[in-house]
C-alpha cells in the first residue's frame, strides 16, 4: 500500500465533516472505565481515509480491541489507535 500525506496550507480552510457518536464506534458492557470513553471521543477526532470513520472499539476483559474495515484499514487503525491512546492515557490501555 502506498500512502501520501499532504502538508501545507490550502487556499481555503476546508469544510466540516459529520462526526459519529461514541456509541456508533464502540461496543462495551457495563462498568466501562472513564478513560475508555475519553479514548473513544478522542479517536472520533482522528483523520481517517475518506472521513468515513470505519472503525470500532470494544472493551472486554480489561482490554481494548480495535478493528477497522475498508481498503485503508491498516492505516486508519494506526491513526485511530494513536488518538485513542492520547485521549485515554497510554498507561491505561492494554490492547487485545
Amino acid at each position: 500500500m502506498v500512502c501520501a500525506i499532504a502538508l501545507g496550507y490550502g487556499t481555503t480552510q476546508g469544510e466540516s465533516h459529520p462526526i459519529k457518536r461514541p456509541d456508533e464506534v464502540s461496543k462495551c458492557g457495563t462498568g466501562v472505565p472513564e478513560w475508555f470513553a475519553k479514548g473513544v471521543e478522542c479517536s472520533l477526532l482522528a483523520p481517517t481515509a475518506l472521513m468515513k470513520q470505519n472503525f470500532m472499539f470494544e472493551y472486554r476483559d480489561r482490554k481494548v480491541y480495535a478493528t477497522s474495515k475498508g481498503i485503508c484499514a491498516p492505516v486508519n487503525l494506526g491513526i485511530v489507535k494513536y488518538h485513542f491512546e492520547v485521549g485515554a492515557g497510554k498507561d491505561n490501555v492494554v490492547w487485545g
